[in-house]
């Protein structure tokens, strides 16, 4: 169960404090870094997508959302 401080020590709570500040590719990329070590799987794909918005080419974010370039666009590995 999730009460008082043991809510805010929470993983998620932790992810969406970080975020909130999150400017640059570099800031959302060392997030999307950090989801994964906490294990926030779901937080880490936001996080790639955001990239993304930002910066469709990117291709770190491209590779670990499972994408491969061919053909000169990006396409989605089966």
């Amino acid at each position: 169960e999730l009460t008082g401080t043991s809510l805010l020590r929470h993983p998620y709570v932790t992810y969406w404090n970080r975020a909130w500040y999150c400017r640059t590719l570099e800031e959302h990329l060392a997030l999307a870094n950090w989801c994964r070590s906490e294990g926030l799987r779901q937080a880490e794909e936001w996080e790639l997508k955001r990239i993304l918005v930002k910066e469709p080419e990117q291709s770190e974010a491209r590779a670990r959302l499972g994408y491969q370039k061919s053909g000169g666009s990006w396409q989605k590995k089966d």
